[in-house]
């Protein structure tokens, strides 16, 4: 009876849990929340270079010493809509490289919806920014933006100011493309391909299974009633943490933004 009754009581504070995890998820997704990934792609350029001095490289007239196209995916993951009207003229939303850097080209590669207005384009004011602007975003609206730039550094750094987000735009990370190699190492280990996936499900059925075993076996064999507890619930954490292990990197590895901005340059 005191077996079953630690099982109630794990089985509750696990239920608990789940209840006020749910909770804060919804609250923090009833506000307005703009958030971006990022990838970089090094085209020209790297610390040891490959060219002779004596060759140089140009952009479209202009003579680089290296080229780099970053990708940014932008959009709001909150409820509410975010308007561009927002946007506060003063502190306008941009992606700023450092001091000598030259942003040859913005383009947007991929919209949510084109009513959404969103644009890119480079400052004319400022040669290592590019400016930002749209006319609203509903819930998962957004867009994908390369920039082609100079930088030694691969990421700007976002910045402005929009009303009702004293937060800013939150950098929820690099993207992660999925593998396509056929090797058999690379293949398992990419836990966004079918491979490391499966592996995933295995292990997180695998460890629930084990705990599931621990809360229910009714005999433990154990030189004493304590030792068998122990053995018990000792079951119990291994599949736990079995089980918790494979929904961190499932979670972490994630495709996070909206898959109707899945581009090539992304995939």
């Amino acid at each position: 009876m005191r077996l079953l009754n630690q099982g109630w009581v794990a089985s509750l504070i696990g239920l608990a849990g789940l209840v006020i995890g749910f909770i804060f998820f919804v609250k923090s997704r009833a506000r307005p929340r703009l958030v971006y990934q990022r990838r970089a792609l090094q085209l020209i350029g790297s610390a040891e270079p490959a060219l002779p001095g004596e060759v140089e490289v140009s952009y479209k007239g202009v003579t680089v010493p290296r080229l780099t196209a970053t990708y940014i995916v932008l959009w709001n993951a909150g409820i509410p809509t975010v308007r561009g009207s927002d946007v506060v003229a003063s502190d306008p939303l941009r992606f700023v490289f450092p001091p000598g850097t030259r942003v040859l080209q913005a383009r947007v590669v991929k919209a949510t919806r084109p009513v959404i207005g969103f644009v890119v384009t480079a400052n004319p004011n400022a040669p290592n920014e590019a400016l930002l602007t749209f006319d609203f975003l509903d819930i998962r609206d957004g867009a994908v933006v390369e920039i082609l730039h100079t930088s030694e550094e691969r990421y700007p750094q976002v910045q402005g100011t929009i009303r009702g987000l004293p937060e800013g735009l939150r950098d929820w990370g690099r993207v992660v493309p999925a593998g396509n190699s056929l090797r058999v190492l690379p293949a398992l280990f990419d836990f966004r391909g079918i491979g490391g996936r499966l592996i995933l499900v295995l292990l997180a059925v695998y460890g629930v299974g084990l705990a599931l075993y621990g809360i229910a076996s009714p005999t433990w064999a154990g030189p004493s009633q304590t030792d068998a507890e122990v053995g018990r619930w000792s079951v119990v954490a291994a599949g736990a943490v079995l089980a918790g292990l494979a929904a961190l990197l499932g979670w972490r590895r994630r495709r996070r933004f909206p898959r109707n901005l899945v581009t090539d340059e992304l995939a």
